[in-house]
């Protein structure tokens, strides 16, 4: 008899290096980290359908495989991890959506290579909207592998070949940031969390937790007054973020003095 317990599937718990993240923002936390695969999602069923693509990707069979196998990879990514009760055999016939892939997986290795080894076959299939979205989501793969230098090298791969305006960019530069931190290359992960800060065309898009994980950085090397400026940042120009009940705990951990925030007076606006 095999007991499936639910667990979270989401990438906060693999992302996110710091062993003292609080657990009150894990709701908006798992909607900020899976805006990859909503994004997927949202390209795979409205706009190839929607637009002269379809034309493009039926066309050539190739490109129409490509969909299917990011597809099928978008189904593994969101599929959740069962875990077997003592004393079962395991043998307990898994389910499988439409696309053929199981509901769940035995563990976060299974669902990872799983996806894996779909998304390189998407991106041996050349350039295409499809082959960009599952380079990206081939670094989240490698990370949530701990394969953070093949991880680092996807990130770059997709930001060299891809626009600011691409929808997946910010979120690789994130991606990109947090495989450096992973791999102790803080230097590196901070530079990249301030791209994201000094974007503009992105407006608040993605600052706040920029400047949250920027705190959290400067906090682990006992920089008290820089971490505090970050988290002082997001607390009066992010009003409605979903960091703000962690960062109230964390400023109030900190030594009390007074601090001013960076980055300027940025009008708050809903993520």
């Amino acid at each position: 008899m095999v007991s499936k317990i639910k667990i979270r599937s989401d990438a906060q718990s693999l992302q996110q290096t710091d062993e003292f993240i609080e657990t009150g923002f894990e709701l908006g936390l798992w909607i900020h980290e899976n805006r990859t695969l909503a994004i997927t999602l949202f390209a795979l069923i409205f706009i190839v359908p929607g637009s002269y693509l379809i034309f493009e990707y039926f066309q050539n069979n190739q490109k129409a495989s490509s969909t299917k196998e990011l597809s099928k990879a978008v189904s593994a990514l969101s599929a959740q991890i069962t875990v077997t009760s003592e004393g079962a055999t395991g043998e307990e016939k898994k389910d499988a959506d439409k696309n053929g892939i199981p509901d769940s997986f035995s563990s976060e290795k299974e669902k990872f290579q799983t996806a894996l080894s779909l998304l390189e076959t998407v991106t041996k299939n050349g350039n295409s909207a499809a082959s960009s979205i599952a380079l990206k989501l081939s670094g989240d793969c490698h990370f949530a592998l701990k394969d953070y230098p093949k991880a680092i090298e996807l990130y770059q791969k997709f930001l060299q070949n891809n626009p600011i305006s691409d929808p997946l960019h910010i979120l690789a530069i994130e991606g990109l940031a947090y495989a450096f931190e992973a791999s102790g290359q803080m230097k590196q992960a901070e530079d990249e969390l301030n791209k994201i800060i000094q974007t503009t065309k992105t407006g608040t898009f993605h600052k706040d937790y920029a400047n949250f994980h920027l705190g959290r950085i400067k906090e682990m090397q006992s920089q008290t007054e820089e971490a505090k400026k970050y988290y002082l940042t997001v607390k009066e120009n992010f009003q409605k973020s979903f960091l703000l009940p962690t960062i109230e705990n964390r400023l109030a951990l900190l030594p009390h003095t007074e601090a001013k925030p960076e980055g300027g007076s940025e009008t708050p606006k809903k993520l």
